[in-house]
């Protein structure tokens, strides 16, 4: 993995979940800094939805995360998947077992998004930071 133009999200920053979130739906490398500290563990940040998840603990409202989540473009048809398959053991597993169904009406870009959320990232931590990457 190489980190030479690599975007750092700190959490000390208000919208460092949209940030991180916006990254993973893009599907681009970037530094995680652990700064306030939240305790997050390099499992926490292996896919978006796994950060989602980890959003609980934070206690982070869900309204904000369903906020946060529209604006990178999931419908609220993605917010309910998204919602019900964090609620799982392994996020990842049940939101390929709900986008599998075809009986969900869900815009492409919402799918695109929900499939890049749920990607597993390589991540590399070091002290306080995570490297993530696809």
């Amino acid at each position: 993995m190489c980190f030479r133009k690599n975007r750092i999200i700190e959490t000390s920053d208000d919208s460092w979940l949209f940030k991180a979130l916006k990254s993973y739906e893009k599907g681009v490398q970037f530094q995680l800094s652990d700064d306030v500290p939240l305790d997050i563990a390099k499992s926490d940040v292996e896919s978006g939805l796994l950060l989602i998840k980890k959003t609980q603990s934070l206690n982070i409202p869900w309204n904000r995360i369903a906020v946060i989540i529209r604006k990178i473009g999931l419908c609220s048809t993605s917010l309910a998947i998204t919602g019900y398959s964090i609620t799982d053991e392994e996020p990842s597993t049940k939101l390929e077992e709900l986008l599998s169904k075809d009986s969900m009406l869900i815009s492409p870009k919402s799918l695109h998004a929900l499939q890049c959320l749920g990607r597993k990232f390589k991540v590399i931590k070091v002290g306080n930071q995570f490297k993530i990457a696809p």
